[in-house]
């Protein structure tokens, strides 16, 4: 589950398209920051059990990168799902957040919610 920014879960399955874009590559140093974003912001207190960390796709702004449904602390290399927008998974099947349009007004960069 996701939760919003008002506190609300939302479910929602979603799976990989015929219609989805082929994955992009990422820099493996792009997901190890990622990962060290995601324990970082954990241990300091700023992101709890359900909160996350993503960032821009470097070669593709209309996609992002983000640990599958877990909880921070936990997540490692290959937990990151790369997304489109619209929260449409390009990797692998995962969670379909509500909250994913949010990171079309985002700037590039890791950015904590």
């Amino acid at each position: 589950m996701c939760t919003s920014h008002d506190g609300n879960q939302n479910a929602a399955a979603s799976s990989v398209t015929d219609s989805a874009k082929a994955p992009l590559a990422a820099d493996p140093e792009l997901i190890e920051d990622l990962v060290a974003a995601n324990h970082i912001l954990f241990d300091q207190g700023v992101l709890d059990a359900f909160g996350h960390v993503s960032v821009r796709h470097p070669q593709d702004p209309q996609r992002f990168l983000l640990c599958r449904n877990m909880a921070p602390a936990l997540v490692a290399a290959g937990d990151i799902v790369q997304f489109e927008l619209d929260g449409t998974p390009s990797t692998r099947p995962a969670a379909r957040c509500t909250w994913s349009a949010s990171s079309t007004a985002r700037s590039t960069g890791p950015a904590p919610m």
